[in-house]
């Protein structure tokens, strides 16, 4: 049995846990949890007695290669970050389609007044069957993933697919303005600090890490960064800086040299990129010297004549 997801986010070679768990979008971890419990009893071996021994067996397969997994990646909360970045950045580009989605209920939901409850509602419909017959359990997770797809067509198109077909609003009747009066004045506002991005969280959270020699600890969350900017100048110069700590000077030379390429100004990689062809033109000259033959030992009559 085929156990991949081919509609919705299967389109973009992206995994959707939501659909194998039959939980929304936007479900926190305790929502999770519980229906990952109630799934988890609908497909343990010890509650499928009633089932054929085909559909049993499919049953267990579904539960270890599917549910469980799935659970484990939305359950943790930095996993679900990254996951819920990667539906974002999927969403955004799916908002520039116009093509019909493969699934009745995919396309109604663009047309809804109210998409999101009808959604959720559709979504528990498509829940309640989901598991009861495990031969046909791919097929509905496909048909939940193509729902979550539309979901994020409808989400990151402004919500205004949704409203197409209403009326124009009546515009207001004009009043003429009052003679000589005075503007109000500008009230200001004092905006609220940006919240850092993930990438950003991923190199705090790295440098902090590097403050407390953890350079492991800090190149997991470097790589972690990295996968949403493979050509961020800022991480990769940490990286080459924890590769310098770490005496690994050809990696460090090699992320010095990819930082630069981003940023040329990018100081931390300038001077540790100097600091690197440095010991390592220092590293050739001693193994240049290492390996130069011995003096030949010239004492003697065997000195002058040899053998």
């Amino acid at each position: 049995m085929d156990f991949s997801i081919q509609q919705g986010l299967g389109r973009y070679q992206q995994v959707d846990y939501h659909a194998i768990l039959g939980v929304p979008l936007d479900a926190g971890p305790q929502d999770i949890r519980r229906r990952y419990m109630r799934v988890a009893r609908t497909l343990h071996p010890d509650t499928t007695g009633h089932l054929s021994e085909a559909d049993r067996q499919i049953a267990a397969q579904i539960l270890s290669r599917l549910v469980n997994p799935a659970y484990e990646k939305l359950f943790n909360d930095k996993v679900r970050a990254e996951h819920n970045l990667i539906l974002k950045m999927i969403g955004q580009r799916v908002a520039q389609d116009t093509l019909p989605f493969e699934t009745e209920a995919a396309n109604l939901l663009l047309r809804q007044a109210d998409a999101e409850t009808y959604y959720r509602e559709t979504l528990e419909q498509l829940h309640q069957r989901q598991f009861a017959v495990p031969r046909q359990t791919m097929q509905v997770i496909n048909e939940i993933s193509e729902l979550n797809l539309a979901m994020l067509r409808w989400q990151y198109a402004g919500n205004t697919v949704a409203f197409v077909n209403r009326p124009a609003p009546a515009p207001a009747p004009s009043t003429p303005p009052a003679a000589h009066t005075p503007a109000p004045a500008p009230q200001t506002t004092t905006p609220e600090p940006a919240k850092p991005s993930f990438l950003d969280q991923f190199y705090n959270r790295a440098e902090e890490l590097v403050r407390m020699k953890d350079y492991p600890g800090a190149l997991r969350e470097l790589d972690d960064a990295l996968k949403l900017d493979s050509g961020d100048a800022r991480c990769l110069s940490l990286k080459g800086y924890v590769y310098l700590q770490t005496n690994q000077l050809k990696m460090a030379k090699i992320h010095f040299e990819r930082a630069l390429k981003r940023d040329k100004n990018n100081a931390r990689a300038g001077q540790g990129l100097e600091v690197v062809e440095k010991m390592l033109a220092k590293q050739t000259k001693e193994n240049e010297a290492k390996a130069s033959p011995e003096k030949k030992k010239g004492k003697g009559l065997f000195g002058f004549f040899g053998k």
